[in-house]
């Protein structure tokens, strides 16, 4: 007999009992009616496999199907069985190895972060009304198109995953950087009153409003402007008893201007404008949140932590998802949603970032070059074409020297120990073997399609070339390349390879030798590097004449660098920050 039975009989019984010969011992009859309840639904609860209740009544044993204990994911499909967005077999397994549709992955999704969805109507099938919510959730923009019967791919399921937690990594995004590295850090050297002007602000009791609480600047600008707005009605009423007029501070020191306006003006409008820039920062990255395209979405999800590699060098996007799989990317997009950090695969996030846009540049180098500005590297500029050459660049790689589980040791194409620095002085190079503390830079390009012999080249500008660029024979580049020549390591520099037989034609220098000659590859080194205020990434074939010469892939000025101390003496305008750590 089921708990629903029992309430029936239970209240009929009741009924019966204010006739007569019950009212006397109505109250012993519902206290036997209670226990006998009770213990029926412990014993029917056994019945059916589950167990006796715990002290907390609301806490309910689950019961664990046997074919996922043991496994890596039986914490994760615990959980997800008990928020019950996902079950278990009629035979009491769960099939973790089973892989999982289209069809059943976005029904889970939408199950798991409590989408609503309606009955289906007479002519739609069950997955009708799941699609709809999740298309109106934002969790599936017509993403993948294939039979929903297949079953996902990775890549799929990246696309989804990323949707559902694509708000809450915009919120990380915004705070981080208005927090670090966007705002008060790096706006503070060019607001040098900052921290005056805020103690200025905060002395005004009638400005209830936290001014140092960046998440949402426009709000403060509207706030800041309209507690102005009203002191402007104060400071006419204070002008208006002296028998004064009521005029702007920007007058200057008119008679007509308040004392306590001429003080509070300028430190407002100099506030107002950091707002501004926070806001500024704030709407370009909404721009590109909204913007994503689905290979960024791939590469969002591994950055989140929400999908990791199979293991070095390979992310198997095309593979499809078993049954655990899917819940252990399910329940990481909600740890991740309630504001959790999740570990990140740093090989796979790599994949993930060339799998988008043909680099790895910002997963190496992300502390520099800034998360914000991923979107700037524009894969549109790769193909090249010229009266020299005609062709693209395939890839751009940077290889971290001193792991040899760097997954893109493959792209280097010449052995190590073939491999030399080429120091720019003189007839001195040094082997990459000897070599440590540092990154290479590798590019790959197709054939030229030209006869030409012409190569392209990728040039990373800004980031340690040194004094070597400088125009004119400083000071300080006589004295870094004096450095380099006997071989100091402290700025980037070209790797070429020795050959054993030179051919006619083919550029070479001649080093310790041996006949070397240039290739695709740069080092440049991790610790104390000079870096300037602005990255450019551009193509050229290094031909005087070129008809398209110095092709920008990229151009960004990351906001923090002008957090790093500057170099004090120059004398050449070029500027440059102290790099500690390239990374």
């Amino acid at each position: 007999m089921d708990n629903k039975a029992f309430t029936t009989i239970f209240w009929n019984l009741l009924m019966i009992g204010e006739m007569n010969i019950l009212r006397k011992y109505k109250i012993v009859f519902v206290c036997f009616l209670l226990s006998t309840f009770l213990f029926t639904s412990i014993d029917y609860a056994k019945a059916e496999g589950g167990s006796s209740p715990t002290t907390d009544s609301s806490t309910v044993q689950l019961k664990i199907p046997t074919d996922i204990i043991g496994s890596q994911a039986e914490e994760y499909i615990k959980r997800a069985l008990t928020a019950g967005y996902v079950k278990a077999y009629d035979d009491k397994t769960f099939k973790p190895d089973a892989k999982v549709t289209r069809e059943e992955f976005l029904a889970m999704m939408v199950d798991a972060l409590d989408i609503p969805t309606e009955q289906p109507n007479g002519t739609e099938t069950s997955f009708t009304p799941i699609l709809n919510a999740a298309v109106k959730g934002n969790l599936y923009q017509d993403d993948y198109r294939l039979k929903w019967s297949d079953p996902i791919t990775l890549s799929d399921a990246a696309l989804t995953l990323e949707r559902a937690t694509h708000q809450a990594s915009y919120a990380r995004i915004v705070k981080s950087s208005t927090t670090q590295s966007t705002s008060t850090t790096s706006l503070k050297n060019s607001y040098p009153e900052y921290a005056e002007d805020l103690q200025i602000l905060q002395s005004f009791k009638d400005l209830n409003v936290k001014l140092d609480d960046y998440d949402n600047p426009k709000v403060l600008i509207q706030a800041i402007t309209e507690w102005y707005s009203r002191k402007q009605d104060e400071f006419m009423d204070e002008n208006s008893k002296q028998g004064k007029n009521y005029c702007i501070p920007t007058m200057g020191e008119a008679n007509c201007v308040n004392p306590t306006d001429q003080k509070i003006y300028p430190v407002m409008e100099r506030y107002k404008s950091f707002l501004q820039r926070l806001a500024k920062f704030s709407t370009d990255l909404s721009k590109t949140y909204d913007g994503f395209e689905p290979k960024q979405r791939v590469y969002e999800s591994v950055r989140r932590g929400l999908i990791q590699g199979s293991g070095q060098g390979k992310l198997a996007l095309d593979s499809s998802i078993t049954r655990a799989q899917a819940v252990v990317y399910i329940e990481r997009a909600l740890s991740y949603n309630k504001g959790n950090d999740l570990p990140v695969d740093k090989y796979a996030l790599e994949l993930a970032e060339v799998y988008w846009h043909q680099t790895n540049i910002f997963t190496k180098w992300s502390n520099y070059l800034g998360i914000e500005n991923s979107s700037k590297f524009d894969t549109s500029k790769l193909p090249y074409e010229s009266k020299y050459y005609k062709g693209a660049i395939t890839g751009l790689y940077i290889i971290d020297l001193d792991d040899p589980k760097d997954p893109f040791w493959d792209k280097l194409q010449y052995p190590l120990k073939d491999l030399y620095r080429d120091t720019w002085a003189g007839n001195r190079a040094f082997p990459l073997t000897k070599s440590k503390d540092a990154y290479l830079i590798v590019y790959t390009q197709t054939k030229n399609q030209f006869k030409s012999k012409v190569d392209l080249q990728l040039i990373i500008s800004g980031v340690g070339e040194g004094h070597l660029n400088d125009g004119g024979m400083t000071k300080e580049r006589q004295e870094q390349m004096s450095r380099v020549a006997k071989g100091s390591f402290e700025v980037q520099q070209n790797v070429v390879r020795k050959i054993n037989n030179l051919k006619p034609g083919m550029p070479y220098k001649d080093y310790e030798g041996m006949p070397a000659e240039y290739t695709n590859i740069k080092i440049v080194p991790k610790k104390n590097i000079k870096v300037e205020d602005s990255v450019t990434i551009y193509l050229t074939t290094g031909v005087v004449g070129d008809t398209n010469t110095n092709q920008r892939v990229m151009n960004i000025r990351p906001d923090h660098i002008k957090n790093l101390p500057p170099e004090s003496v120059l004398s050449n305008p070029r500027g440059f920050y102290l790099l500690d750590q390239l990374n």
